[in-house]
């Protein structure tokens, strides 16, 4: 199998997962790291995985985690409990791990960008200053809860939720410009 149809494959893959859990109706709080095939597409081995077709395979993946994440983020308003909180923190961490580790790829494709550099290096320190804000925000709700587990302490950690979903949707989307303009060199 070609690497082009392989890449095709786990694409299609990814996505027929994220469709079905969203036909499914699934908001359980279930952290990134237990939805395998996603994961897995995003951490597939491969001998060049900084080629664009890889990279898209990574970003469809890091979608596909972050529509759950979306999801059971605006679950919290029906099941805003102690656990919902922490395993949305985690799923966060998880979801912002995956963006960082295609970060890295992006950066290693960003240093050969030649005239581009410029302009895609002030994105990706936008998307680095993202990461850094929503894990911040997801970091303090977890331990908001954990510290004083009542009503104003889960009201606090739901805004700080939010605030991280925000900044995680932000991600997405200046790693979709990011491999956009890699794409254009």
């Amino acid at each position: 199998m070609s690497k082009t149809k392989w890449v095709a494959a786990v694409v299609i893959v990814v996505v027929l997962v994220a469709a079905y859990v969203m036909w499914k109706g699934n908001t359980a709080m279930v952290p990134a790291s237990d939805q395998p095939t996603a994961a897995a597409a995003a951490n597939a081995p491969v001998a060049n995985n900084n080629t664009d077709a890889m990279m898209a395979a990574d970003a469809a993946a890091l979608d596909a985690q972050i529509q759950v994440y979306t999801a059971n983020v605006k679950g919290l308003d029906q099941t805003l409990t102690v656990g919902t909180v922490t395993a949305a923190a985690t799923q966060t961490q998880d979801i912002l791990a995956l963006a960082t580790k295609l970060g890295v790829k992006i950066q290693v494709r960003i240093a050969g960008a030649g005239a581009a550099q410029g302009s895609l290096q002030a994105l990706f320190a936008d998307m680095t200053r993202n990461i850094s804000n929503a894990s911040s925000q997801a970091a303090a709700a977890a331990k908001n809860v954990a510290k004083t587990p009542n009503g104003t302490a889960l009201a606090q950690s739901k805004t700080q939720l939010n605030a991280a979903q925000a900044y995680v949707v932000t991600v997405r989307s200046d790693i979709q410009k990011l491999l956009a303009g890699i794409a254009q060199r």
